[in-house]
């Protein structure tokens, strides 16, 4: 099976850096525990 891959769109230039936007997308796909996440 392939391995599941996650993506958001956001306003970077509305961007704080408290991360809540990965805190929420994490939450709302049920991502495991440990899946790690990439900046770009």
């Amino acid at each position: 099976m392939a391995k599941k891959k996650y993506a958001i769109v956001l306003d970077a230039s509305k961007c704080l850096n408290c991360k809540a936007c990965t805190v929420a997308c994490k939450f709302e796909n049920d991502v495991p525990v440990g899946h790690e996440t990439y900046r770009i």
